[in-house]
């Protein structure tokens, strides 16, 4: 009877798994964005190296400013992208946002994604438009974005066809993962993979990606 019942246990813990997965958006990266709130127009909100008031200012942002991507929060404080650093900052001075989305999915509108060794760079200006730049070429190319699409639900992949002048070019793959630029001590939210032809030269790169911050420069 025990043995029924562990079995039968498993089998509903199957279930319910499975149910949720498949429940699961699979273009919702989970990461929410805010503007700075509550603070004078003469004042700032400090950015800090811990979540903790006694922690080490790095910086601080504008009143109003945002949106700011909120990817990790801990007792009140919310973790940013800011300049080199990643920083905490205090929620209670963070409004929650919405932000024009790319397509479907949750990630926003100028997600800017690079690397090195080129030094490389792409732009999601629209769910139809990125900029395209890469040192080893001559200037910024305007890119169509054909489609995006879900490669693997369960590990927040999205796929990026892109085109140019209406021929495929290449594309390029965005994960939610924890992602360094080997630069700086900023840790970014997403990880990207980019194959592209550009000058007659096919290119692999990789690289990191974040929102850039509309405007940054205290309370807390």
């Amino acid at each position: 009877m025990r043995h029924r019942f562990i079995l039968l246990a498993m089998l509903v813990s199957v279930v319910l798994t499975g149910t949720a997965m498949a429940h699961e958006d699979p273009f919702d990266f989970g990461f929410k964005y805010y503007r700075v709130t509550g603070v004078e127009q003469n004042d700032t909100l400090n950015v800090r190296t811990e979540p903790s008031a006694s922690s080490q200012i790095i910086g601080t942002l504008q009143p109003d400013s945002g949106p700011h991507e909120v990817v990790m929060t801990k007792d009140g404080w919310g973790q940013i992208v800011h300049q080199e650093f990643n920083g905490w900052v205090a929620l209670r001075y963070l409004a929650e946002v919405e932000v024009e989305k790319l397509g479907e999915s949750s990630l926003p509108a100028g997600l800017t994604c690079g690397g090195t060794e080129p030094f490389w760079g792409i732009s999601f200006l629209t769910a139809e438009q990125a900029i395209y730049t890469n040192l080893s070429i001559d200037g910024p190319r305007p890119l169509d974005v054909v489609a995006i699409k879900s490669a693997i639900a369960r590990f927040h992949v999205l796929w990026f066809d892109l085109a140019k002048d209406g021929a495929d070019v290449g594309h390029a793959v965005i994960r939610r993962s924890a992602c360094s630029d080997g630069m700086s001590d900023r840790t970014y939210p997403y990880s990207a993979d980019l194959s592209v032809v550009s000058d007659d030269m096919e290119w692999t790169l990789e690289g990191c990606c974040y929102l850039p911050e509309a405007a940054s420069a205290g309370s807390d």
